[in-house]
């Protein structure tokens, strides 16, 4: 349904939605390319050094979208040194103080080295993109403030209440850290204290927007515990997929794969559990058996793992078809919440996959019928293996799976819903 006359609708985003090299980069591109039908959009968004031709290609792109990058100024990263860095160095030591623990475990220190438990309750926005906020409010008749992400979440104290204001949640920060504490092997009461301060922070900004939207139905329930039902509402994130044609029989499989780049923690955590608890056992098993790792990863990180057999680091793949294929996909996220969109080119691509729970959550695919959920290493070995020797389970996920994401994931049904919401307001 397009208004008879567009609104105009503000987008204040943490990142570029562009190149479309992450899961998180394709779906902002796809809803904000629908959305361009049915409002006038203006966006802001800090601009990053490198990243000016990507810009240039996007505005290219959306020629009907006006663009307000912000970028950083010295007198903005002075005022962050000044103000804000206090808070931080002080959480930065007392970090440096427990990564020197002596019984901490090795886990525990990958774990606190690579969380955002220390700096959740820390943030604000830069001076100078408020004022761009407000000087585009200004000189702009605005129907809607739509913000996304947790790093622009405190943004809220800046924007008018004359003016509907919208947060997308793409992560429930909380949930995170607390999915990252139950992993710790050492208990730390300092870290619960920063998980309940941290939690309460999140939650009261939130509780100022009109609304919050959530990209999964289970976040939406998680928040419901908090924030009035009203003000809570869901809408999955969508892309556009291209048509795929029914896999051929494969007769033995050759391959394990992973979709997801390293920058991405809960990426970055599953890789290392998955390699270090699983995948030795199934190479004495299935010797031949290659790990097809898509997406970046560090120099560093391609030679953590080189002591490890079969392992392939593709990097970014422009087509995922080439890789996505002939193979069973894995999902070993243990931390964070959201939406995976790794499950849903993995189905549209007619792979059979195994899951943690943490990584099928928000996503209506059943175990033992869309796939299979396993929670642990022994777990995780045993559906691999199971899907490896039985061609007929293997041909029944996917296919199930398949229906499961054209009838619940259609393109159209999620941007119709994500319209809704505005109507709402």
């Amino acid at each position: 349904m397009k208004y008879s006359k567009k609104k105009t609708l503000l987008i204040v985003t943490e990142c570029l939605p562009y190149p479309l090299n992450s899961g998180g980069n394709i779906a902002q591109f796809e809803m904000n390319d629908k959305l361009r039908e049915h409002f006038n959009i203006i966006m802001i968004f800090p601009l990053h050094k490198g990243q000016e031709t990507y810009f240039e290609e996007l505005q290219s792109i959306w020629t009907d979208v006006k663009f307000f990058p912000f970028i950083n100024s010295n007198t903005n990263r002075l005022h962050k040194l000044i103000y804000k860095k206090p808070l931080v160095w002080y959480n930065t030591f007392l970090k440096k103080r427990l990564l020197r623990m002596s019984n901490l475990a090795y886990i525990d220190d990958f774990i606190l080295k690579n969380s955002k438990i220390f700096s959740s309750g820390y943030l604000d926005v830069e001076g100078g993109l408020v004022e761009r906020v407000k000087r585009v409010i200004d000189d702009n008749q605005i129907d809607y403030i739509q913000v996304e992400f947790y790093e622009l979440l405190t943004l809220i104290s800046y924007l008018p209440q004359n003016i509907k204001r919208i947060f997308v949640n793409h992560e429930l920060r909380y949930v995170r850290e607390r999915r990252e504490l139950e992993l710790l092997t050492t208990e730390i009461p300092f870290l619960r204290y920063l998980f309940i301060r941290n939690k309460g922070y999140e939650i009261s900004f939130m509780n100022e927007y009109d609304r919050v939207v959530t990209v999964s139905d289970d976040d939406c329930k998680e928040l419901s515990k908090y924030l009035p039902s009203d003000k809570l509402y869901s809408s999955p994130l969508t892309i556009k997929l291209p048509k795929v044609e029914e896999s051929k029989e494969i007769s033995e499989i050759k391959k394990i794969i992973f979709l997801g780049g390293e920058e991405h923690f809960p990426n970055n955590d599953g890789i290392q559990w998955f390699i270090e608890s699983c995948w030795e056992k199934l190479c004495k098993t299935y010797p031949n058996l290659q790990f097809s790792i898509v997406g970046k990863w560090s120099d560093d990180a391609q030679v953590k793992y080189s002591k490890y057999n079969n392992i392939l680091f593709h990097g970014f793949v422009d087509d995922l078809g080439t890789v996505l294929k002939d193979g069973i996909f894995v999902v070993p996220i243990r931390i964070g919440s959201g939406m995976r969109m790794k499950i849903i080119d993995a189905v549209n691509y007619n792979l059979p996959f195994v899951t943690t729970t943490v990584g099928v959550e928000g996503l209506l695919f059943k175990n033992n019928i869309d796939c299979l959920h396993a929670d642990d290493s022994q777990m995780f070995i045993n559906s691999i293996a199971k899907l490896i020797e039985d061609k007929q389970l293997r041909e029944n996920l996917s296919k199930n799976a398949k229906y499961t994401l054209l009838t619940e994931y259609s393109h159209d049904k999620l941007i119709g819903r994500r319209l809704n919401l505005y109507q709402t307001l």
